[in-house]
């Protein structure tokens, strides 16, 4: 088990293999507490900068991917709307833009690459 600490997120990464390949697990926390996972498979070799790179981006991403699909359903929500049409997938846009953790996560992400 390899330990990594980014922007205050403590990632606990490990390897399993089997007889297709390799897969890279991540397990990310905070103050103790596991909020996200990630994995990766790679068949023969990696193609990453650094060990367990993208299974780590991959842990951010499923953080941001959840954030995005419960502001969505807030907004619809908010606004009443059944289905967005291409204005209000703008304004949905631009509400998002505005959210304080999407944009803490994407600065997370951003220091893994």
């Amino acid at each position: 088990m390899e330990l990594r600490e980014i922007k205050g997120y403590v990632f606990a990464n490990e390897s399993k293999h089997d007889n297709y390949g390799f897969t890279h697990l991540s397990h990310m926390f905070k103050n103790g507490h596991e909020i996200a996972t990630g994995r990766q498979r790679w068949v023969n070799r990696t193609w990453e900068r650094y060990r367990y790179q993208t299974s780590m981006m991959n842990a951010v991403y499923n953080l941001i991917e959840d954030r995005r699909i419960e502001l969505t359903r807030d907004f619809m929500r908010e606004h009443r709307y059944g289905r967005l049409t291409e204005k209000r997938r703008e304004e949905l846009e631009s509400f998002l833009e505005t959210d304080e953790e999407l944009t803490h996560w994407k600065v997370v992400l951003f220091e893994l690459k």
